[in-house]
């Protein structure tokens, strides 16, 4: 009969080592997926940063389609428009652009009107009437 006797090339295994060998760093899936959720997060954070950078710079253009369209349907020259909310529209189809929305109101001339500007880029906007009514003699 054949035995076996385990020998160690490194020396006896004492208490200090086989603490350091059970307290090695996560591997396989549990380190993947803490590494998935890392990039996730800041994928995030900068998608949310990068939106709001993106609605800044075309808030101008949105403003100027809105106010444009004001003080021709409310036949007033001096109109003040107010960004009421934004967003980004996601693509329809896939590969699709997307797009930025404002709710924009615009006042003057004891008028007011509410328009949704939605624009694909910061030389394309459309000023579009939410309600298509306009209230006089606001107050």
């Amino acid at each position: 009969m054949l035995t076996i006797v385990p020998t160690h090339t490194h020396g006896p295994i004492t208490t200090a080592r086989r603490i350091a060998m059970t307290a090695r760093k996560p591997t396989g899936c549990r380190s993947r997926t803490r590494s998935l959720v890392a990039c996730a997060v800041f994928a995030v954070v900068g998608g949310c940063a990068s939106q709001a950078t993106y609605l800044q710079s075309i808030e101008p253009s949105a403003m100027t389609a809105a106010t444009t369209r004001g003080k021709f349907e409310l036949n007033c020259p001096d109109v003040a428009g107010t960004v009421l909310s934004s967003k980004i529209i996601q693509p329809v189809v896939f590969g699709g652009i997307e797009r930025a929305e404002y709710t924009i109101g615009v006042r003057g001339c004891n008028k007011e009107a509410v328009y949704v500007t939605v624009c694909p880029d910061k030389d394309n906007c459309n000023a579009l009437a939410q309600t298509g009514r306009l209230i006089d003699d606001v107050e």
